[in-house]
């Protein structure tokens, strides 16, 4: 009986990336949903005293934006799930404000949109690059932690009202666990010395929105 000879065959090495699927559809369906029902919580805690200084802010949907990210597979999947998340949170956000009577929303729509195809991949990026070893992982978690100290600083210098310090102790408390994904003293010495431009570029994102407000009127109404 002849038997082919496979000796001298190149033998096709399995690559993980071929689960496509089974990679990448997961998290995309869970920032999907993710995003629909934060979207609609966030609207309803803006009626409620307290909470609405969380769901005002920035911090909660940087820190779950990242949080999207890190639990992607990869860049590309960390991509396209951070953009989704923040779609469907902005869309089931103004859908459900819409449909209570919340009048015309095509102009906070837009701008929140444009937040979402810029600031969203890099968030995500970044959640997805505190995965990786060296100082990939460190300019991840010093883009992340200086975002939300960014915003803590601003609250406290620019923001009067009573209920800013819960924003400050949520976004202190996030960057605290985002910095300690540093591994080692070392690591940890050079996120700190990267933090102060880090918190200052955070400052100016934070203040991009009322910065954005005037162009936005300008062009929608």
């Amino acid at each position: 009986m002849l038997v082919p000879d496979v000796s001298k065959r190149k033998l096709k090495r399995f690559s993980p990336e071929e689960e496509v699927p089974a990679r990448w559809g997961l998290p995309l369906l869970f920032a999907i949903f993710l995003g629909v029902v934060l979207g609609a919580a966030s609207e309803r805690a803006d009626q409620i005293p307290v909470l609405d200084a969380l769901t005002s802010y920035l911090g909660i949907w940087v820190i779950s934006n990242f949080l999207v990210g890190r639990i992607s597979p990869k860049r590309n999947t960390a991509i396209t799930c951070g953009v989704s998340y923040l779609f469907a949170m902005v869309f089931s956000y103004y859908a459900l404000r819409t449909l209570l009577g919340g009048g015309d929303q095509t102009l906070f729509l837009a701008l929140w949109t444009v937040i979402a195809l810029t600031v969203g991949p890099l968030l995500s990026i970044a959640g997805n690059g505190t995965r990786a070893p060296g100082n990939k992982r460190l300019w991840s978690i010093c883009l992340v932690a200086g975002l939300l100290l960014g915003e803590a600083v601003s609250v406290v210098l620019f923001r009067e009202s009573s209920e800013r310090w819960i924003v400050v102790l949520f976004d202190t408390i996030s960057a605290v666990c985002v910095f300690n994904l540093a591994h080692g003293r070392k690591e940890k010495k050079k996120l700190l010395l990267l933090l102060v431009p880090s918190v200052l570029i955070g400052m100016l994102i934070f203040q991009g929105p009322s910065l954005l407000s005037p162009l936005f009127e300008l062009i929608f109404w």
